[in-house]
């Protein structure tokens, strides 16, 4: 720590300047984490810490009094106070994102009539009238093939199966003519779409922490990056902030990459086995079949 005293020291004699000041302190804090309290702090809070401190620390440079305590013990309280001011606006953000999560649960958890009105007057601002004098029917060459397959299982079931699927692009004409096709009631196929919705959250909740851990490593990348054009290539903290470069953009691939092979807007076999009381081997053999003999057939 003496050396913080001589860096200081060279400071105030005006032999260096606060910028020099704050690239040779900030090493020195890097060196001794422990001694000024960040060292218990989540790698990834850490760095964030150190990256927002190091933006003030040459104002705190410049602030300092010699005549009051030592520049180590003055550092020390500046790191205990920022660390307060940095947790407390990582808490206020994280309380908001709760109450998102709150309300989205809210809204999830609606009666089945309320968010039945909401999906009937969405769908009417397309100007939706089902026309019951067209008779919808399957191309014959789906059907046999459709038939063919599983042929215990009613046909009606098999055409829920492959349209639960793509239960985020189902509209009114849709659900009207799988009524149609199936004979199940439109209030029946709409209740299942729903509660398929509903089981889907999760899936979209754990997609949005996904993206969020992706966006969060894109931006630390970004301020190292950033914090490394300022800082001197001899100094420790260079190569710090190198590494750092290196992890976060590691983290950041990795988490790309999560985010393409996630299936946010496709529900799974057990998923749509489950709102159908079937198993889920059966909605896995269904779909199975269709991508292999119905990809042909518009």
């Amino acid at each position: 720590m003496k050396q913080l005293e001589e860096i200081i020291q060279q400071y105030l004699e005006k032999r260096i300047t606060s910028k020099e000041a704050a690239d040779k302190s900030i090493e020195k804090i890097y060196k001794n984490m422990s001694y000024f309290g960040i060292h218990d702090i989540d790698e990834d809070d850490r760095s964030d810490f150190i990256t927002f401190f190091y933006s003030k620390l040459e104002q705190i440079i410049q602030f300092y009094n010699p005549t009051k305590s030592s520049f180590r013990t003055y550092l020390r309280g500046s790191i205990s106070s920022n660390l307060m001011t940095w947790k407390k606006v990582k808490y206020k953000l994280q309380a908001k994102e709760r109450v998102v999560e709150d309300y989205v649960i809210d809204e999830y958890t609606l009666n089945i009539a309320d968010i039945e009105n909401e999906y009937v007057t969405d769908q009417s601002d397309c100007n939706f009238e089902p026309d019951n004098s067209v008779q919808v029917q399957i191309p014959s060459e789906m059907k046999k093939k459709l038939n063919s397959f599983c042929k215990k299982l009613p046909e009606s079931t098999k055409l829920m199966i492959l349209a639960l699927k793509s239960v985020n692009y189902i509209n009114q004409s849709h659900i009207h003519k799988l009524h149609q096709l199936t004979g199940i009631e439109e209030k029946e196929i709409l209740d299942i779409f729903l509660k398929l919705q509903g089981s889907l959250y999760k899936k979209r909740l754990l997609y949005s922490q996904q993206k969020e851990y992706q966006n969060r490593s894109y931006i630390l990348k970004k301020k190292s990056m950033l914090l490394l054009e300022k800082t001197s290539e001899n100094s420790y903290f260079y190569n710090s902030l190198k590494k750092a470069i290196e992890f976060y953009d590691k983290r950041w691939k990795f988490n790309t990459e999560r985010l393409k092979k996630s299936r946010l807007l496709t529900p799974s076999c057990a998923e749509i086995a489950r709102v159908l009381g079937l198993e889920a081997n059966i909605v896995r053999r269904i779909q199975h079949f269709a991508q292999a003999q119905l990809s042909d057939i518009q």
